[in-house]
Parts: structure tokens; C-alpha cells; sequence
């Protein structure tokens, strides 16, 4: 962590230790959608791979990191402006 300032740090690592403690997560992942409309080399997603899948709404995630309140929250996926919301 050395990009994030002394005070910011001291937080990530007190509610790690706290998640570990009371059993929630440290770190959660989500994937925004597996669908994108590039075609990159390196990646499995694509515009070959159109998956049907449902998504999380926003209210849900933000229910979700409210409730699991996890030390670090990573967010990835495809081409996350291909959704409506």
C-alpha cells in the first residue's frame, strides 16, 4: 500500500484485522459484466463471447459492501458502459 497516505492504511488494516476476527471477508470481488464490445488480443471476454447474464443492480451492490464491509473492494469485468444502469 505504499500509495495511499499513512491514515488511509491504518483503516485498511484495522478492518482487516476487525473481518478477520468477526469472520466477514478481507477482500471482495465483483464483475461488473462479462460482456464487452472490444475485441483485445488478451482477453477471454469479447465481442465473440455475449454472455446472457443478470446483474447485480447498483442498490444491490451497494447493499452488499454495506453488509460485508470488506477491507478492500475490487471491481472488474468487461465494458461495464455496455449496461444501462
Amino acid at each position: 500500500m505504499p500509495n495511499l497516505k499513512t491514515g488511509r492504511q491504518v483503516k485498511i488494516a484495522a478492518r482487516t484485522i476487525k473481518n478477520m476476527i468477526i469472520g466477514k471477508p478481507i477482500t471482495v470481488s465483483f464483475e461488473v459484466t462479462y460482456n464487452c464490445n472490444a475485441d483485445c488480443k488478451h482477453c477471454d471476454l469479447g465481442i465473440n463471447n455475449k454472455i446472457d447474464e443478470p446483474h447485480m443492480g447498483p442498490e444491490i451492490f451497494a447493499g452488499r459492501i454495506e453488509e460485508l464491509r470488506p477491507a478492500v473492494a475490487q471491481i472488474s469485468g468487461g465494458e461495464p458502459l455496455i449496461r444501462k444502469d
